[in-house]
């Protein structure tokens, strides 16, 4: 029996790692240039809180939908 090429499976590792990694960098990218320029339009720190506040709320409030639709298209642990 054949083992699989180290080689090959390591290249498409490296392509989807660097992919992933350059997503991270330009969402982090995204997110900095829009609290400067929120700052910049407002000149409030207010804004900038209101900002992180929000787009945490979002966050926490979406993330247990994943959870649910498999639960509710398997229906495996209903």
């Amino acid at each position: 029996m054949k083992r699989p090429s180290f080689s090959n499976g390591f290249a498409t590792f490296t392509v989807i790692w660097s992919g992933q990694l350059a997503s991270l960098l330009g969402t982090g990218l995204t997110r900095f240039a829009l609290i400067l320029w929120l700052y910049e339009q407002t000149g409030q720190a207010t804004s900038i809180a209101l900002l992180g506040f929000f787009r945490s709320g979002l966050r926490c409030s979406s993330a247990p939908l994943p959870g649910w639709w498999r639960t509710a298209s398997t229906g495996v642990g209903s």
